[in-house]
């Protein structure tokens, strides 16, 4: 499990920069150009508060996965088996060091926040949502997957002492209901966590996946409590429905979309459910993405 900084140190509050954001895209790194920012921090706070979009991309690491092509082919021209190969510890090494970055911003060239996606033989979680844009910033929140299982376990920055849902890890729980299925957790919710609620990531091809221009069918994250606003998309239930994300569709380089809704937009949960449902919602998106490539 990865230690996290601070709550929301190096950052102004995640709800705050989406206030007036409708989308996150994520961008596949190959096509990423490169970026540069502002010196001066006021301008680059500035213009973050300015964002009218906001976008998510990736950018691929190939590094390694050469090394361990280069290594194989070395192994095979030696002629090694291939069970040698894969046990040998330069190729596990190779194997382990592979890694994924996506990035958090308005534009291709503005980054907010990255995070990074780890595979194979590591010490790092799978999964690391950083306070900055780049993948050497101190890590905010972490996913951890369970073997055998599709349980997945989000660590978070602190919550104040004592508050009910403070735990400093989140489980997200997959529930299959033929024909629909979700990922459900509960946390506490506003300022100081003070209030204990339930959250549902539901699979949806409604009018709040549309609104983002990318696949028909995303997800969408529906409040629970019977308190929530008015306002806004609802659930067929009734609920609140406060965040969406869902596949970017024929871009070359994006690779998913990502908004806030309703309550979800105007901070009142809080901070610290604003990072559950980002990294919650992105961790969903990478196992589907993993499941794809795994299925051919």
């Amino acid at each position: 499990m990865a230690a996290v900084c601070c709550p929301f140190q190096g950052i102004q509050t995640l709800w705050e920069r989406m206030q007036v954001l409708r989308t996150v895209n994520v961008f596949d790194g190959s096509f990423r150009a490169a970026y540069s920012q502002p010196s001066d921090q006021a301008s680059i706070i500035e213009a973050k508060i300015r964002q009218a979009e906001l976008q998510l991309y990736t950018l691929e690491t190939e590094k390694n996965r050469i090394l361990l092509f280069k290594k194989r082919a070395e192994e095979r021209a030696r002629g090694r088996s291939s069970a040698a190969i894969r046990s040998g510890t330069e190729l596990r090494t190779a194997e382990a060091s592979f890694s994924r970055t996506l990035l958090l911003g308005e534009h291709q060239n503005q980054p907010f926040y990255a995070l990074s996606i780890h595979s194979g033989f590591t010490s790092s979680p799978p999964i690391v949502l950083h306070s900055g844009p780049a993948n050497t910033s101190p890590p905010l929140a972490s996913v951890d997957y369970h073997s055998f299982s599709t349980k997945m376990s989000m660590t978070l920055p602190p919550a104040p002492k004592g508050s009910p849902g403070g735990a400093p890890v989140i489980e997200l729980e997959y529930n299959l209901d033929f024909p629909t299925l979700n990922y459900a957790f509960a946390m506490g919710v506003g300022p100081n966590c003070e209030r204990l609620e339930r959250f549902e990531w539901r699979s949806s091809s409604g009018e709040a996946i549309a609104m983002l221009d990318g696949r028909s069918r995303g997800w969408k994250l529906v409040r629970l409590a019977q308190s929530a606003g008015s306002a806004g998309f609802r659930s067929s239930d009734g609920k609140e429905v406060v965040a969406v994300w869902t596949d970017a569709g024929l871009s070359m380089t994006k690779v998913a979309k990502f908004a806030f809704t309703g309550s979800g937009l105007t901070g009142e949960l809080g901070e610290r459910w604003a990072i559950m449902a980002v990294i919650s919602g992105l961790a969903i998106c990478e196992r589907q993405r993993q499941r794809r490539r795994n299925n051919g």
